[in-house]
């Protein structure tokens, strides 16, 4: 009889334990707010009277699982005079589950005027998020570019392709004979953290004084490195670098390539805990 009684008690005792730290971990790894995925992307525009579409924009963040709220307004601060169309397009209705947060995704048209011909016209950061229950918070996405397509270019795209997780391929014929000079980007320091990239098999470091005669080819590929983890390359990428050449005049040329991809999704548990944990929300 006292035998069970013992038995009882430290049963008892060990669901209390077990219940206390279950409740301790919950309230630990609970988020404050929602988090924003870190976005670092080129938009590519085509302008019409001055005026441009930026379309395909995604926004990812991560929730508790409980959070009911969904998005229904972002601004971006500086960049009052933009138009920006949202909506919350999460799949299933509360986003994908990671753990006990889910993985949310926000639809974003950008609608704008320039008195731009080409290239850069913007970069958007700071934004303002505005909640279905009212509430709002300010966000640092990351770094948004949007610029003007140019059709005058020396490079002609023969095959480009890219996946969700990291890895892009692009071929280009050249239309005249050039020398290669550097590959450059707005983003320079993160592209080349997160990616291993290569011009024609050649390391960045080594690429300058490359000649490519007129009808061969120019490669670019990009992979994202496995060697260590890195919380930043958990984040959104679509950066669309530009390959700086000399013409066969002797003038120097910069042409954008194509986007340089990276998703989130399969966003799994631990590398979510890892992110936020890095990020300085856990």
């Amino acid at each position: 009889m006292e035998r069970n009684r013992r038995i009882l008690i430290f049963s008892q005792a060990f669901v209390a334990i077990v219940l206390a730290l279950s409740l301790a971990i919950v309230m630990v790894m609970r988020l404050d707010h929602p988090v924003f995925i870190e976005n670092y992307k080129d938009l590519r525009v085509y302008l019409t009277n001055g005026y441009y579409t930026a379309d395909y924009l995604s926004l990812n963040y991560l929730a508790n699982s409980t959070d009911e709220r969904n998005v229904i307004s972002v601004s971006f601060k500086g960049a009052e005079d933009l138009q920006v169309l949202s909506y919350e397009n999460s799949w299933p209705d509360n986003g994908q589950r990671v753990g006990r947060y889910t993985l949310r995704t926000v639809q974003l048209v950008v609608n704008g005027h320039t008195n731009a011909s080409k290239g850069h016209i913007r970069t958007l950061e700071d934004a303002v998020i505005l909640f279905s229950d009212g509430t709002s918070m300010e966000v640092n996405l990351g770094s948004i570019s949007i610029y003007a397509v140019s059709t005058d270019d020396t490079l002609t795209r023969m095959r480009m392709s890219s996946s969700s997780d990291g890895y892009s391929d692009m071929e280009y014929q050249v239309m005249e004979d050039i020398t290669i000079n550097s590959l450059e980007s707005d983003s320079y320091a993160i592209m080349t953290e997160v990616f291993d990239i290569k011009v024609n098999d050649l390391p960045l470091d080594r690429i300058a004084g490359t000649k490519i005669l007129q009808g061969q080819r120019v490669t670019v590929s990009a992979r994202i490195r496995q060697d260590e983890f890195n919380y930043k390359a958990l984040s959104s990428f679509q950066l669309t670098p530009s390959l700086v050449f000399t013409d066969n005049d002797g003038n120097q040329q910069v042409e954008k390539l194509d986007p340089i991809s990276k998703d989130v999704w399969n966003l799994d548990t631990w590398n979510a805990i890892l992110y936020l944990k890095a990020r300085g929300e856990l």
